[in-house]
């Protein structure tokens, strides 16, 4: 009875021992296929034999694959570049200045001797001249258009010039002075002004004189710059049209420079340009340009520089994605080339 017991309780413990076993096998067994299978491609991307065999599976047809040398991209001179003369046309002088309701003048008048209309009496030591002129104190154009003038009365100004207006004067004071003038000057004019936000030092609204402003000058009113002059755009905007323009390009070239009308809106807004890097760098990242041109070798240098690895590989490619460059292409492939990026 006793040998029957021992042999049943061996027999438990080999069938356990057994079991775990099996265990410990199995889950090697699964480990293993799990480690050879994360390690099935042991490089940093498809190798120039894969990628041949499949590239006309793997390219969609609206994606073009090109060959970028220096050839190819100076094919980009040709497309149109962000421009506001392209699209408010180039000005060659200012529009002027309109008067607005609540816009705030000052009027001068004067009449030739022996008038006596605005004539007043200065006596220095012994001597007396009679000096025939006025200024009239500031005032507001009011709701209806009109201006207050003496000895005239009620003088429509909206929509006219200052030197319109100062005609306009002088013909109602014939027959009551002697060849009368009139100097129309704006004080303030709400109206007649741009507003300029976004990366400038300080935005505001900048009133507009009667030579005109341009883009830049209404930039350098505001305080200049804040980002840096290759990573600005500057955009106006002019009633329900918008058009915009790189800085650089805006100072380059002098048709750009516009002159600006009352309302217009300028916003300068900070977009750096970028390029991404992928795959045997050094560093995968987004980059950003830091100066106006750069060749792929600086890109590459920026980015860490190509592994050691990928050096040894007998047909390294490099493949590159850029909106800058092809915003409808989106892939396209590189090889030895120092062309700007």
């Amino acid at each position: 009875m006793g040998l029957e017991l021992a042999r049943r309780a061996w027999r438990d413990v080999v069938r356990i021992a057994r079991s775990a076993v099996g265990v410990w096998i199995r889950m090697i067994v699964f480990g293993s296929g799990l480690f050879l299978a994360g390690c099935a491609l042991p490089a940093s991307g498809p190798s120039a034999k894969a990628f041949s065999a499949h590239a006309e599976e793997l390219v969609p047809p609206t994606i073009a694959v090109v060959e970028v040398s220096s050839q190819t991209l100076l094919s980009q001179k040709a497309r149109p570049a962000m421009s506001l003369a392209a699209r408010f046309g180039a000005a060659s002088q200012a529009a002027g200045l309109r008067l607005a309701p609540g816009d705030v003048v000052t009027l001068s008048l004067w009449e030739a001797p022996p008038g006596t209309l605005f004539s007043t009496s200065i006596i220095t030591g012994q001597s007396v001249s009679n000096t025939s002129t006025i200024s009239i104190p500031a005032q507001s154009v009011e709701a209806d258009g009109t201006i207050g003038v003496p000895f005239a009365g009620r003088i429509q100004v909206v929509g006219e010039t200052p030197a319109a207006v100062e005609a306009k004067i002088s013909r109602a004071l014939q027959g009551k002075a002697v060849q009368p003038q009139a100097l129309v000057s704006v004080v303030r004019s709400s109206v007649n002004a741009v507003t300029v936000t976004g990366e400038v030092a300080g935005g505001s609204r900048v009133p507009l004189s009667s030579g005109g402003e341009r883009v830049l000058d209404a930039i350098a009113a505001a305080g200049g710059l804040r980002a840096p002059v290759h990573e600005s755009v500057v955009e106006l905007t002019r009633g329900h049209t918008a058009a915009r323009v790189r800085f650089q390009r805006l100072l380059g070239t002098p048709s750009e420079n516009l002159y600006l009308k009352p309302g217009d809106t300028l916003a300068v807004v900070r977009e750096p340009e970028t390029f991404s890097v992928l795959g045997a760098t050094g560093r995968n990242d987004e980059l950003t340009f830091e100066a106006t041109k750069m060749s792929m070798s600086q890109a590459l240098a920026k980015a860490g520089g190509p592994r050691t690895r990928a050096l040894t590989q007998p047909a390294s490619s490099c493949f590159a994605s850029s909106r800058l460059l092809w915003p409808q292409n989106s892939c396209r492939r590189i090889r030895h080339s120092s062309s700007p990026a």
